[in-house]
């Protein structure tokens, strides 16, 4: 990824005091908190620590929409009388979750064999566990950059 050099030091400062062979695991994180700021880079810490508070509560949102979308297929799916109300359920779910139009043709030509109820739900399950991840790495990253900003005094300690 080319980055600018303010997006450059906001990606370093999100590796700060990450140990280097856990670098390459949360790199696809780091990657994709930083695009998010590619239009107004962050330069100061302060900054830095805002924009990686909004990505994270974005994570939160992120969640209930999935369990939005797989509330909604379990009621379809209850309610569905035949095979094929089924499966348009399961394939309408698949994708809602992000499915191309190539990996639907695979899912549909799956239906039955092994694409089922439980398999769509698999994949919702690993989506939600990709944004309780990303939502793991933003409290970690928020706490590192507040603390380096109170540390350097650009960011005034709380006091209740």
């Amino acid at each position: 990824m080319k980055l600018d050099p303010q997006l450059l030091a906001f990606a370093e400062a999100l590796e700060a005091d990450v140990h280097p062979r856990l670098r390459p695991l949360l790199a696809d994180l780091r990657d994709e908190l930083v695009e998010t700021c590619r239009a107004s880079p962050p330069a100061a810490i302060s900054a830095q620590a805002e924009e990686t508070i909004a990505w994270t509560r974005q994570q939160f949102a992120a969640i209930a929409q999935l369990h939005e979308k797989a509330n909604a297929f379990t009621i379809r799916l209850l309610n569905a009388t035949e095979d094929g109300e089924r499966e348009a359920a399961i394939l309408d779910l698949a994708e809602r979750l992000g499915a191309d139009p190539a990996r639907l043709e695979r899912d549909a030509r799956a239906l039955g064999r092994n694409f089922d109820a439980d398999a769509v739900l698999e994949r919702y399950r690993r989506r939600v566990g990709e944004r309780e991840r990303a939502l793991a790495y933003g409290f970690d990253r928020v706490g590192e950059l507040v603390a380096r900003g109170i540390a350097a005094g650009t960011i005034a300690h709380y006091a209740p």
